[in-house]
């Protein structure tokens, strides 16, 4: 919880819209890390086995 801390420290400074865009940037940037972290270990699973075949042949 250390990074919502952070973001309410710096959004003393700061009008409301500006700490949600804030916000709004950090979930989806949070959520973006962690779909394309599940998709992207398939599709590196897919080239690792390209490859493999490749050096089996």
């Amino acid at each position: 919880m250390y990074t919502l801390e952070l973001i309410l420290k710096i959004g003393e400074n700061m009008d409301i819209e500006t700490v949600l865009i804030i916000i709004v940037v950090v979930v989806g940037v949070g959520l973006g890390i962690f779909v394309g972290g599940k998709f992207g270990k398939k599709v590196g699973n897919k080239m690792k086995d390209k490859i493999e075949d490749k050096w089996r042949k």
